[in-house]
């Protein structure tokens, strides 16, 4: 072999392509050459960058993809010598880029601290992964082009899943199952209920770990925040439940009353009343100010596992181990309807803003949408292959998600019913929740939380 001349600056990356027989280099000259390897002539220049061309790569011989200093990406041409697409979005330089085997795809990494999906065919991105909190400056896809793996100033490797745009999970958020989380009304900070014993305070933007809150003599089985999420109570296998301050990790309140496991715990909207469900077969109603009981609800025959509120905190939807749900009227304090239709346990609960109706997660593999102003079943929605363990209501009501133990987290459409988006993840997933209309936050029984950001189309009605 014998050196090539003809370079001003020193070039940074190279990628060979058409069975060794061409690369394309990229400079700090702000330019791109294609070489002949085998006779080591230069066969064509690439013009167009106004920085240093930080990295290049090529699919198939005929489409290369560069990235600058410049901010930009640009696509090109490889046989023709031009350019196709300028890729802008990037605030900041971008410092790699890698292209998926089909020429469809690319990923790129930049000083923004973010990496974009671009489609090449349209020039344009069609996801932003953040989660990094410093420079990506380096990127890779897997074969399949599925998984891209990135490296960043933070001193951290992140894995992506580019067929569901997802923010890697944390390993060992806690040393045992997740068995709740909960997000603040800003979708800013989550809280995570673990069997270890502990809560943990999150921040969603990083996905660090604001603060630990332990006081539990056992597992944490269920937890919510209250009011605007600077509070949380949180329900244990020890009996009680616990009033938290988030911003000092102090225990407020503690309510004792049940006689066995405190299973689940729900809050109103304005954080006044809390609604318990333990396995002594009652549900408690508490004052949340001065932590006193309101309430003994007696009806089911056995242990309770979910309950949820509506936002005003008139109405509770509450779930045993008998495969039937409850309505109550908290004003009146009474039964209003008694809910059948799962074939086994009911073990999540969640209701629409208005307090008209809820959708149950069952070990029945399905989840089921209830009238709660007639008592009925308005549909069943079937995809899970095992238990489903939780389900949420995004805010905005257009969208629902579910965890189950079939090692997926899935996004239906509320009004139609309909599956939108599966996530198959490392571990089975025992809870999720929305922290705001884009994002959800899931936690698994390995002890991992997953912080989930989806890409909607915001032109559907």
């Amino acid at each position: 072999m014998r050196a090539s001349d003809g370079w001003k600056w020193q070039h940074d990356e190279c990628s060979v392509y058409d069975d060794g027989r061409k690369a394309v280099t990229a400079s700090r000259d702000t330019t791109l050459k294609i070489w002949d390897l085998e006779s080591c002539r230069e066969l064509c220049r690439l013009n167009g960058h106004s920085g240093v061309v930080s990295g290049v790569a090529v699919s198939n011989g005929r489409r290369g993809v560069s990235s600058s200093w410049d901010c930009t990406l640009r696509v090109w041409d490889l046989e023709q010598g031009r350019e196709l697409h300028t890729l802008e979005g990037h605030t900041d330089d971008v410092n790699s880029v890698a292209m998926s085997a089909d020429g469809l795809r690319a990923v790129s990494g930049s000083s923004d601290n973010t990496l974009k999906v671009w489609d090449l065919e349209r020039g344009r991105a069609v996801h932003t992964l953040e989660g990094h909190s410093d420079v990506v400056y380096g990127v890779a896809l897997s074969a399949d082009g599925r998984r891209a793996v990135s490296a960043s100033w933070d001193q951290t490797l992140k894995v992506w899943n580019l067929e569901t745009n997802v923010e890697p999970a944390i390993p060992a958020a806690h040393s045992g199952s997740i068995n709740s989380v909960a997000a603040s009304k800003d979708g800013k900070r989550a809280i995570s209920a673990g069997a270890d014993g502990t809560l943990k305070h999150w921040d969603v933007e990083t996905g660090r770990v604001l603060r630990i809150l332990s006081g539990h003599s056992g597992a944490v089985n269920s937890v919510a925040m209250i009011g605007d999420g600077w509070r949380a109570i949180s329900a244990s296998s020890d009996r009680t439940l616990k009033v938290w301050d988030l911003e000092t990790g102090r225990d407020l309140l503690t309510l004792a009353g049940h006689s066995l496991t405190v299973e689940a715990v729900a809050v109103s909207g304005d954080g006044t009343r809390a609604v318990s469900g333990s396995c002594d077969g009652t549900l408690k109603v508490w004052d949340l100010e001065s932590g006193r009981e309101l309430q003994t609800l007696v009806g089911h025959s056995g242990w309770v596992f979910a309950v949820a509120l509506s936002k005003n905190g008139h109405k509770a939807v509450s779930a045993h181990d008998y495969r039937t749900l409850k309505v109550w009227d908290l004003e009146a304090f009474r039964e209003l309807h008694t809910l059948l239709g799962h074939s086994s346990w009911s073990t999540g609960i969640s209701i629409s803003g208005d307090g008209r109706r809820a959708v149950s997660a069952s070990h029945d593999h399905t989840l089921k949408e209830w009238n709660l102003e007639t008592g009925r079943e308005v549909r069943t929605l079937a995809g899970h292959t095992w238990w489903v363990n939780d389900v949420a209501i995004s805010a905005d009501e257009r969208h629902l998600v579910s965890a189950s133990r079939d090692y997926t987290v899935r996004l239906w459409d509320l009004e139609s019913g309909a599956l939108l988006a599966t996530l198959t993840c490392d571990s089975q997933m025992q809870c999720c929740t929305f922290a705001d209309n884009r994002r959800i936050v899931a936690g698994d029984f390995a002890g991992q939380l997953h912080f989930l950001s989806l890409e909607l189309n915001q032109d559907k009605p």
